[in-house]
Formats: C-alpha cells, structure tokens, sequence
C-alpha cells in the first residue's frame, strides 16, 4: 500500500483519485458511507474505538474506489501545515482541480468550485492559505505510551473537522466532504507512526478496550 501526502502527488495521481470518487458517487456507493458514519456517533467518536473503527472504514472505501481504479490510494492531508505548492501561490487541497475551493458566503456557503461542487456541498469561507494548525499538540500526544492517551489525538482532528466547517463540522453529515478520508487517513497515519515509534518502549499500552483504569 503507498499512501502519500496530498503534496506528493502527481497530476496524473490526483486527476485519477478524484475520478474515482466521481464514479463512486455515481455508482452509488458513495452516499452508503454517509449513512454508516451517521450512525456511527456513540461507538466511532469518544472512545477507544475511534481509532480502529475509523481505520476500518477508511480501508473499505479505498478498497471501493480500486475496483474503479487499481491505481488509487488514499492520500492524506497533514492539516498542520499549509500545503501550498512549490510557488507558494496555490493551495494543493482546495485547488480547482481537486477538492475545490471554501465556501462562498454570497451562495449560502455552497462549494461552487471543483470537481465535487454539483454535490451541494458546505464549507466555511476560510482562508484556503492558511491551516487549521494543532502540531503542537499533536507531537506531544506521539510522546504519549498509552493508547488512552493517545487518544487525545481526537481533539485535534475535531479543531479540523470545525475548520473547514459546513458539512465537515457534523458527525452525520461530514463525509458528505470527501475532504473527510483525507483528513481521516492522516490520522491513520499518525495512529500508524505512533505504533512504530513506540512498539517494545517500556510502558507502552497498544490498545485499551475501556476509557477508565
């Protein structure tokens, strides 16, 4: 499996993802992970699960969007930064041929740019140079041993969700953003990372089924 940082792909990369998920929408199986992460609130989100369950999730809808196109694979978007291009002028998210632009207050914050603007998405107006930030935060919680403290990771992901905003901002309707598997497979990516940094420390608890003792 490769997954790259969304800064590592190629034109021919990022055009082949977002068809893939154009078709998947088509196709119609798109709206069926919507309809699993809305219900998915009391055992997804604020306890030990949200990682796994989120992993799991992530893998089905990329294994969806391969049998449309071998080629694919989930990029990831470290929100920390800015991800802007080499030039500095474009952001590499929200460019016009990937996940569109923020949202635009005079259409009651509608994406109206992008390959995914006919889904009548929400976003906030934010500044699409600027980032949700948290690495901070997130570096300290890689230092963390145990799985339960880890967790706190949680935070950080939801200051992102909130960023962006519009559908991102709701557990029942923040998939409808395929921003979302990105965001998500950062995380992924971070629960990953902290496993093998950590793995054979005295005092490391990989996982923790309960949230108390």
């Amino acid at each position: 499996m490769c997954r790259k940082s969304i800064t590592r792909l190629t034109l021919a990369e990022r055009t082949a993802f977002v068809n893939a998920v154009l078709q998947l929408k088509a196709n119609g199986g798109y709206d069926k992970y919507i309809q699993v992460h809305a219900g998915a609130g009391p055992h997804g989100h604020g306890g030990p699960a949200f990682l796994p369950w989120h992993r799991e999730f992530l893998r089905r809808y990329e294994l969806d969007l391969q049998a449309i196109d071998s080629s694919v694979f989930l990029p990831y978007w470290d929100w920390t930064v800015e991800n802007l291009n080499s030039a500095g002028t474009e952001s590499l998210l929200w460019a016009n041929d990937f996940m569109g632009g923020p949202g635009n207050p005079a259409q009651a914050f509608r994406v109206t740019t992008g390959p995914f603007a006919p889904w009548n998405l929400r976003r906030n107006n934010f500044n699409r140079f600027q980032s949700p930030g948290g690495g901070g935060n997130i570096t300290a919680i890689k230092g963390e041993l145990r799985y339960r403290d880890f967790l706190a990771l949680e935070g950080p992901h939801g200051g992102a969700h909130v960023w962006v905003g519009g559908d991102m901002g709701g557990i029942a309707s923040a998939v409808r953003d395929p921003v979302f598997f990105l965001l998500h497979c950062n995380i992924d990516r971070l629960w990953a990372e902290w496993t093998r940094d950590h793995q054979g420390d005295a005092g490391w608890v990989q996982y923790e089924p309960t949230s108390g003792g």
